[in-house]
């Protein structure tokens, strides 16, 4: 499932592409799965997966290794790894903390 992100204070989903994913990643943003081969018309040694999707800037090819990013107004983006890093932190939640019941609350200095 896509991971949260950070740019200047406002958050975002995004994950990387890996031929692992792709299928969740193609449902997520409403692509499709391709190849390198499939869409230069070319075979390639080894796996490498694409995903199209109509992006903010038209159709986008992204390739594997790239983020898929989907920005506040809800539409996606393509980022190759390296800009992606640097524009972005991972925001990572903490969990609720869990009591042993509802009346095991902290004691303060006017709680007697």
């Amino acid at each position: 499932m896509p991971r949260k992100f950070r740019l200047r204070k406002q958050d975002v989903k995004a994950e990387m592409l890996t031929p692992e994913n792709a299928e969740e990643l193609a449902e997520w943003c409403g692509g499709s799965v391709g190849s390198k081969a499939n869409f230069f018309n070319a075979p390639q040694e080894g796996s490498y997966v694409t995903l199209t999707l109509a992006g903010v800037h038209g159709l986008t090819v992204i390739g594997e290794g790239d983020y898929l990013v989907e920005l506040p107004n809800g539409k996606f983006d393509r980022y190759n790894p390296r800009l992606f890093e640097h524009m972005y932190e991972e925001v990572v939640e903490e969990p609720p903390a869990q009591r042993e019941n509802l009346f095991d609350l902290p004691r303060t200095p006017f709680s007697g």
